[in-house]
């Protein structure tokens, strides 16, 4: 059985897109099966957002995930980091956390993302997720 997409408030953790012109996001997820798929897009805006600590987002109501098991055969994902200023992409890695939310990391070998890593965050920049992941 597959849902439909349906979006939710995809709580920001970590940091905060702002607001503005730019300022977008897009947080959706739907039931496949046993899985559940989450899609992520964050824009920074033109003011107010901040990027105090490495990224992290909440999962959606009822969809919850307790930390038990491999984490390597719970989660599967992909994503993206892009500098709206200077072009710059780089693939994000989304991880599940202890806590129960969403991790984004970068790199190669994987790092976590800060305030100024991989560059200076600014209005414009984005960073997308595509998730899969049982739910406990």
């Amino acid at each position: 059985m597959t849902t439909p997409w349906v979006t939710y408030n995809a709580a920001p953790l970590g940091f905060a897109v702002g607001s503005g012109g730019l300022a977008l996001a897009s947080t959706e997820w739907r039931r496949e099966s046993d899985l559940i798929h989450l899609r992520n897009l964050w824009v920074f805006g033109t003011s107010g957002a901040t990027f105090p600590t490495t990224p992290r987002f909440s999962l959606p109501v009822g969809s919850t995930w307790t930390g038990a098991g491999t984490i390597t055969y719970r989660i599967t994902g992909w994503g993206s980091l892009v500098s709206g200023s200077s072009g710059q992409v780089y693939p994000a890695y989304p991880v599940m956390t202890s806590s129960g939310n969403i991790q984004i990391l970068y790199g190669s070998p994987v790092v976590g993302i800060s305030p100024t890593t991989p560059w200076v965050w600014a209005p414009g920049d984005s960073m997308f997720v595509d998730v899969t992941y049982r739910p406990s």
